[in-house]
């Protein structure tokens, strides 16, 4: 997902260092990877078939739930599908063609263009939250150094954790389908010290930044230690590729399942609305409503990776998620982002939807 033009959403003035408000942010946007490290956590203390358990979990509960909120505001929207009808037909279409061909190369090339662009992605939105927060900031920015130096941490720390991991002969019971380059040892170090040297330039430049405007950019920078946190303590701790991208999804996914629920539940407060008759339904119902339809997707998808025939059309799924969210979250294609990515606006119909993904309310002068 990439969300660095939603800086355009700011409204005039000083805009609030937060996308909907510090208790959102920071227990959606932030705060979620520390389920991440949770996971890392039992996967270490309990045996390692748990990390079946833990998969099965979080692919259900999280990843496929995340890709059900794409088509909630895409697929399942008439407007917006009419807008882009070509994009989104010819997504479907040229996405199932690849994995077909890529699912009767090999079972194990599959997986892995799956498994890598899952990284890759991932990264992306990470890095799209890291602008916008940025950018928030306008009147303490320190040139293109700063951006430069963000980029290098984010991808850098993501690139390390993973030449990490490719050091080892074989990645684990989990990860014998996966294809990957064998990375020799002290070029997996040297990942590392460059890391190294990255967060130490990046915490002298908020040192600066403090001295210079008295704040700190924290938002983007706890997004950035979260991100690269997790990669890297999956690889020091685990040395295992799934259980990496285990950890980095379950951040990745709740950042993701709370904007869509935000930009949603903004779109449709004033209620009912014919052209996405299923989407401003569940919002009125309430989010565990809402959330229960991914739930249900996710096990249909999880099942449908059983049956030989059905994988490519299961990994599709998610092709189509990677392809289409790289359009949704720019506002030159969606506008309306401008709008509906705040505080949440109150549903006067439904009083049930007072639950814990409501956002903080708008901040004097935000």
């Amino acid at each position: 997902m990439n969300i660095a033009t939603l800086a355009a959403a700011t409204r005039p003035g000083r805009p609030s260092p937060w996308i909907a408000g510090p208790r959102f942010d920071l227990t959606f946007f932030i705060g979620s990877g520390l389920i991440g490290f949770l996971i890392l956590l039992v996967n270490r203390l309990i045996p390692s078939y748990a990390s079946l358990l833990l998969c099965a979990l979080v692919s259900i509960c999280l990843d496929q739930v995340h890709n059900f909120h794409t088509f909630s505001r895409t697929y399942f929207d008439l407007a917006e599908f009419r807008r882009a009808r070509l994009f989104y037909v010819s997504t479907i279409v040229i996405v199932l063609l690849v994995f077909v061909g890529v699912w009767m190369a090999g079972m194990s090339y599959a997986l892995s263009l799956v498994v890598y662009g899952a990284v890759w992605h991932q990264t992306k939105q990470h890095y799209g939250f890291v602008r916008i927060y940025d950018r928030r900031r306008p009147a303490s920015g320190l040139g293109r150094l700063d951006t430069w130096l963000d980029n290098f941490c984010l991808f850098g720390g993501v690139v390390a954790g993973m030449l990490y991991v490719f050091r080892l002969d074989q990645l684990g019971e989990l990860d014998k389908s996966l294809l990957y380059p064998h990375v020799p040892v002290g070029v997996a170090y040297a990942g590392f010290a460059l890391l190294a040297a990255g967060f130490v330039a990046m915490a002298l430049r908020e040192l600066r930044r403090y001295l210079r405007f008295g704040e700190v950019a924290g938002q983007k920078c706890l997004v950035i230690v979260m991100a690269v946190g997790l990669v890297t303590g999956a690889a020091l701790l685990e040395s295992s590729l799934i259980v990496m991208l285990v950890a980095v999804t379950s951040f990745h996914a709740t950042q993701y399942i709370a904007i869509t629920w935000l930009y949603n539940r903004n779109k449709y407060a004033e209620g009912f609305r014919p052209e996405n008759p299923i989407t401003s339904k569940l919002v009125h119902r309430g989010w565990w409503l809402y959330y229960a339809f991914g739930i249900l997707y996710g096990t249909c998808t999880a099942l449908m990776q059983r049956i030989d025939l059905l994988v490519p059309v299961a990994y599709t799924f998610a092709g189509v998620h990677y392809v289409v969210d790289a359009r949704i979250w720019k506002v030159k294609y969606c506008p309306d982002l401008k709008t509906n990515l705040r505080a949440a606006q109150a549903l006067p119909a439904a009083p049930a939807v007072a639950g814990s993904l409501r956002a903080a309310p708008p901040e004097p002068g935000a």
